[in-house]
């Protein structure tokens, strides 16, 4: 009798979890559904994506730095970044990855490029590796499994919108003594962050 009762509840109770896995399905978004499934990006995502990402690439010319630092002075609008590693700013050797997100976490179709960030100072650091979000990206409506998530840990940083001197540089891994080495120019705000995609680093300059 036990064993009837008991199999009755276990079947129950896996309708029911069945159910609820159903449910949580229907209830993926278009955005959620794409990440998971790793796909192709259509031409028209493609298309978005390098509309919505593309960066300022011309400005005034700037020669403060001497005719071996060619620099220009571009107006940046507010960017996101989704942070994957926390680095520490007098260890680089201490890293700190974030928790996968759930479902897939963000979709190709949605993030820009890898970044990496850190703060003008006289001392060279990276403090942080991301992904830049696609602006107009509405995570709370098109991800809200990792959005939860996100909120939870503090995962995205705000850079906030500005001018920067955009400096191309031979070697990425040079770019934290690179930016040191400005640290001291007026112009340059010292203790704001700067960021780094590819070869090219935007330092920020005082208002």
């Amino acid at each position: 009798m036990r064993s009837k009762v008991l199999n009755r509840v276990l079947t129950i109770g896996f309708a029911i979890i069945g159910v609820l896995l159903m449910s949580d399905a229907r209830a993926q978004t278009e955005a959620e559904a794409a990440a998971a499934s790793q796909r192709e990006l259509t031409k028209a995502e493609i298309s978005r994506l390098e509309t919505d990402c593309r960066l300022p690439s011309e400005g005034e010319v700037m020669n403060q730095f001497g005719n071996a630092i060619p620099a220009t002075r571009v107006s940046i609008p507010e960017q996101r970044i989704l942070l994957l590693i926390r680095i520490d700013a007098t260890d680089p050797e201490k890293i700190t990855p974030f928790p996968d997100l759930p479902s897939g976490g963000i979709g190709r179709r949605d993030f820009c490029e890898r970044v990496f960030f850190g703060n003008v100072a006289v001392i060279p650091n990276v403090t942080a590796m991301g992904l830049r979000l696609r602006p107009g990206l509405d995570l709370e409506k098109d991800y809200p499994r990792a959005y939860a998530q996100i909120q939870e840990h503090q995962q995205v940083s705000v850079i906030p919108a500005s001018d920067f001197a955009r400096v191309d540089i031979a070697d990425s891994g040079q770019a934290p003594l690179f930016v040191t080495a400005l640290a001291d120019q007026p112009m340059i705000a010292t203790g704001q962050r700067y960021f780094l995609i590819d070869k090219s680093v935007y330092v920020p300059l005082r208002e």
